[in-house]
């Protein structure tokens, strides 16, 4: 996958567009993963035991649908460090709460540097433009 990201990106018109759209994915298949996990560890642990797991008391809480969608939001919420989760209250939440903010510093990083070079990008190709006229 990785081969054809690099040649499709140098070879189409928008390799900007194309890298941001590869970050995005990448973004997302992190978040779904994430999100798998928080669900493992919440069966793991027994669903609805404290505040922290998945809360499956509720009959609209049991379609697969539903427990993908509020683990798939709660993962967005962790990684992106935006919303309010409730606290961990046992060891194994509080390293995965950790190591998810870890990923979460890392995903910024990546964004914020991924903007930087296509910024550097586009500079250098309006000069080399410039030099053209």
């Amino acid at each position: 996958m990785s081969e054809f990201f690099n040649k499709t990106e140098t070879r189409t018109n928008f390799p900007n567009a194309f890298r941001i759209c590869k970050v995005v994915l990448y973004i997302l298949i992190i978040i779904h993963w994430n999100a798998c996990f928080y669900f493992a560890i919440s069966y793991g642990i027994g669903f609805s035991t404290d505040r922290w797991v998945y809360n499956n008391t509720l009959q609209e809480s049991r379609t697969f649908s539903h427990q993908y969608i509020y683990s798939f939001y709660w993962s967005t919420l962790t990684l992106t460090t935006i919303g309010e989760t409730p606290q961990p209250e046992k060891d194994v939440e509080y390293l995965f709460v950790v190591v998810d903010f870890l990923v979460g510093v890392l995903i910024f990083a990546t964004i914020v540097g991924n903007v930087g070079s296509m910024i550097t990008n586009m500079n250098a190709a309006r000069a080399e433009f410039q030099v053209k006229i």
